[in-house]
């Protein structure tokens, strides 16, 4: 029987996402999966990204960095548009080359191009991790 007002056999609460490690798969080496999530809910599944970027901080000119706000684009973003913007491969084939669903794909590419327009249209820096 749990004790106090969480659940789980000890109430110690869900064991899920990032607590059971399911988020913790990042190997950045060429064709290694990488781990996207926010730690919540049901474990993350490992997205593969096999382009790095060349550079991995854009920012507009004229402006130092340390004045301007950045947007963190998540490798998986930047896979996704990799593959369905630069490459110009349909979301279907992008998400069965990240081994994800078509529309956990169109999930991840909206989140990376509003953080992209939201850097452009607002002047702020972009950061590739």
């Amino acid at each position: 029987m749990p004790q106090g007002d969480k659940t789980g056999p000890r109430g110690e609460g869900a064991k899920t996402g990032r607590q059971m490690g399911g988020c913790d798969c990042a190997k950045p080496v060429d064709g290694a999966d990488q781990g996207f999530g926010r730690g919540r809910g049901r474990p993350c599944r490992c997205r593969r990204v096999r382009g790095n970027p060349c550079s991995c901080f854009f920012k507009p000119a004229g402006i130092k960095a340390s004045e301007l706000d950045e947007n963190i684009l998540e490798l998986p973003e930047f896979e996704a548009i990799r593959l369905v913007d630069f490459k110009q491969m349909s979301q279907g084939e992008a998400g069965k080359q990240m081994k994800i669903s078509q529309p956990t794909l169109s999930r991840v590419l909206e989140s990376g191009r509003k953080k992209i327009a939201d850097a452009i249209v607002n002047g702020k820096a972009i950061k590739i991790e």
